[in-house]
């Protein structure tokens, strides 16, 4: 605030003339002149600084007014700022009221998640308590069971042995059982007569095939029955012989009479082929027919038996193949399935 100026107090007085009466030099002169001295009027004086006093209030006044109006735009404003901040803060806590909302409601929602969680983890719980009982069953289950198949095994085994050894036996009596008859020929497709004589019939294929067959070195012959109870074949003839050289000899003379029919035995009838073979036992007769087939089914030239041995060929030139087995069949049919696709 300003403060009012107050002007000097003036002196009313007339200053002293030092050239008045008593004011001059000492010593005398000529006696001072005294002039009477016109004074002012009061009142003009009081006006004038009244005057100016009032100025000077009306200019602080103004200062004042100034100032003061300046105060309040300046608060007007910033009280306008303050309503904008209210304003945007009424609007930022709505939002966040919504926002308090929305969680509350997700966390309802996450609080009846969490207790679906609770329950499903209950659920799983007791499953896996199911399952660790079913599993802790299935394990003595399993120990049982394994022992139970150790216990198989070893029986296993034993019976492998038994019968790795009941093979062996069987082949032992199979070939024991070919080789007594080295010295048997089987004659088949041969027409059977009541009342016929065999010995006659083998001589006269003896004539036939230019080997002559004393009586003396046949032992015995006779007929055999069929493998199966409704082959209509005539029964194949089994003959045996004194000796393998002399049963040898026989399907020697044979092979190079390049055939044989009933006719030229004395047979009466329409012709029919006589084939004359090595006396085999029964799984040897089913080795050779399936080498036949394979034979056939792979162009395989040659098929006979030797010794009660099978022997196969594939052309003139090709290395003789001994089938003991179904399982040499089995790998000669392999081979040949290998060579197809390669043939031109």
């Amino acid at each position: 605030m300003s403060k009012v100026a107050r002007s000097p107090p003036q002196s009313h007085g007339q200053k002293p003339d030092p050239n008045a009466a008593g004011g001059g030099a000492p010593g005398g002169g000529e006696p001072t002149i005294l002039r009477k001295r016109k004074q002012r009027e009061p009142d003009h004086d009081f006006t004038a600084a009244f005057a100016s006093f009032t100025t000077e209030i009306k200019t602080c006044i103004n200062d004042w007014r100034n100032e003061m109006n300046h105060s309040i735009s300046k608060i007007s404003n910033e009280i306008t700022s303050v309503r904008g901040d209210l304003d945007s803060l009424s609007a930022i806590t709505s939002g966040l009221k919504d926002e308090i909302t929305i969680l509350r409601s997700d966390h309802t929602k996450l609080e009846n998640n969490i207790s679906l969680v609770q329950r499903k983890c209950s659920d799983i719980t007791q499953e896996i308590s199911e399952l660790k009982s079913s599993v802790e069953f299935t394990s003595d289950q399993q120990i049982h069971l394994e022992k139970r198949l150790s216990v198989l095994e070893t029986k296993f085994k034993s019976n492998c042995m038994i019968e790795d050894k009941t093979k062996s036996l069987e082949i032992r009596m199979d070939s024991m059982d070919q080789q007594s008859r080295q010295c048997n020929i089987e004659i088949s497709n041969l027409p059977e007569k009541r009342g016929e004589n065999l010995v006659e019939i083998l001589q006269n294929i003896g004539s036939a095939i230019k080997f002559s067959i004393p009586q003396k070195d046949i032992i015995a012959i006779h007929r055999v029955p069929h493998m199966r109870s409704d082959n209509n074949t005539p029964k194949n003839v089994v003959v045996k012989f004194t000796s393998q050289t002399l049963r040898s000899n026989v399907l020697s003379a044979y092979r190079l009479a390049k055939g044989l029919t009933t006719d030229q035995v004395g047979i009466s009838g329409a012709p029919n082929r006589i084939y004359l073979n090595e006396h085999l036992i029964i799984s040897k007769k089913l080795l050779f027919r399936e080498c036949r087939s394979a034979a056939k089914q792979h162009n395989y030239k040659h098929t006979w038996v030797r010794n009660g041995t099978i022997l196969m060929r594939e052309t003139d030139t090709s290395p003789v193949l001994k089938i003991y087995s179904s399982t040499d069949l089995k790998k000669l049919r392999a081979r040949a399935e290998q060579k197809a696709p390669n043939a031109p």
